[in-house]
């Protein structure tokens, strides 16, 4: 099989549009190997499903990906200067783009910032900032936040299963109905949030630190939270059970499950 030109921006277009499976085959195996950069400039993407495809260090600049379906590509490694992403994965107008973009990039985007419903599925992050975000209803599934630190950040109905912020922080953030099932924060913090009707079932929080918080409603079944040090905490009416627990005197527990 014959494999398109790194600059040949219609091939490539054509191949993904056609056969995603050929096309993935033929990133693996483009001139230069996979580190080689192929070019998809200005290709017009809109609404093709994307997972799964190989599309890695592409240059992506000018592309139209608008309704593209990107959930777990590495788009960090792609060249995204004049992408349109907006329709892709964000249901909000205003200054998403351009923070999503930021994000993909390893950069902590200004605050202030919607990006409520982003998928963000995937996205890896390191010791990252970042502060006063709008992803209420945004995905953040499978993400790594690793020592990240999530401050005033909105994620009420949020879904993040399997987000991993080890060593990182949740401060003053809103967690409403959010699923983050599997979410990993050991070695980490939780100060000032508020969590009503979550999900956080499996729970892994083992020597971290918990802060005045008013947690009520919330799954913690089979949560780990060994170790932990708690100060001015209430839970109301969350399912502990299974949940592994410290000997602790700062935690209040009001018609808890256990």
């Amino acid at each position: 099989m014959s494999h398109p030109a790194l600059d040949d921006v219609s091939a490539w277009a054509a191949l993904l549009r056609a056969d995603r499976a050929g096309f993935r085959e033929a990133a693996w195996a483009r001139p230069g190997g996979h580190a080689g950069r192929a070019s998809l400039v200005g290709a017009d993407l809109r609404g093709l499903d994307l997972r799964g495809s190989g599309l890695e260090r592409f240059d992506l600049s000018g592309a139209d990906l608008r309704g593209a379906k990107v959930s777990g590509l590495s788009l960090a490694s792609c060249r995204l200067q004049g992408t349109q992403l907006d329709g892709v994965l964000l249901e909000d107008e205003g200054r998403g783009v351009e923070a999503l973009v930021s994000l993909w990039r390893g950069e902590a985007p200004a605050g202030g910032v919607l990006l409520r419903g982003a998928d963000l599925s995937g996205l890896s992050l390191v010791g990252l900032e970042l502060l006063d975000l709008d992803l209420s209803n945004a995905r953040l599934e499978g993400a790594s936040l690793r020592a990240c630190t999530l401050e005033r950040c909105d994620l009420r109905g949020a879904f993040a299963g399997g987000l991993d912020l080890s060593g990182g922080a949740l401060v003053a953030c809103r967690l409403d109905r959010a699923i983050l099932s599997g979410l990993s924060i050991e070695d980490g913090k939780i100060e000032g949030c508020e969590a009503e009707d979550s999900d956080l079932r499996g729970l892994r929080a083992a020597r971290s630190r918990w802060r005045g918080l008013m947690w009520l409603g919330t799954n913690l079944s089979e949560a780990d939270l060994s170790g932990a040090d708690f100060r001015r905490c209430q839970m109301r009416r969350v399912d502990l059970r299974g949940a592994r627990l410290p000997e602790t005197n700062g935690l209040r527990l009001d018609d808890c499950l256990r």
